[in-house]
């Protein structure tokens, strides 16, 4: 089983690190992900999916 695939990064570090890896490999198991941007509001709506979703691929930047 895919582990959850909840983590917040930025654009910059999805495009240039092993989170690059880390989004394809939850995107190959998991299909699309929920993208939760924005300020501390964003964060908690980020922290709410990401607690209560059964099949968690939620990207919060």
């Amino acid at each position: 089983m895919v582990r959850d695939c909840a983590y917040e990064t930025s654009f910059a570090d999805l495009s240039t690190s092993k989170d690059n890896e880390e989004f394809q490999r939850c995107n190959q198991h998991l299909w699309a992900a929920i993208l939760v941007a924005g300020d501390s509001h964003a964060e908690d709506l980020f922290n709410a999916l990401s607690i209560n979703l059964p099949k968690r691929f939620v990207l919060g930047v």
